[in-house]
């Protein structure tokens, strides 16, 4: 709204008491081989990966049930 990004709100609120630009952007949903539809876990790992907070392995999979780095726990922080 405006240009200014309003992040991920599902349903952001705009009061129309002027005239305001609004543009939506959407983004691709991103899938991960190893993450099967039904996994408990899946919801949050799809959504953090579509806004580009996690990524996966070049190969396609997430890894789920991998341990975790500390170097790749860095980065996520």
């Amino acid at each position: 709204v405006e240009n200014v990004n309003k992040g991920w709100a599902p349903s952001p609120t705009i009061t129309m008491n002027t005239a305001h630009t609004v543009q939506a952007n959407f983004v691709s949903v991103v899938e991960f081989g190893d993450v099967p539809v039904g996994r408990a876990d899946r919801g949050a790992i799809v959504n953090l990966a579509s806004r580009g907070t996690i990524k996966g392995y070049t190969t396609g999979d997430y890894g789920p049930d991998q341990g975790v780095q500390r170097s790749q726990m860095a980065a996520l922080i």
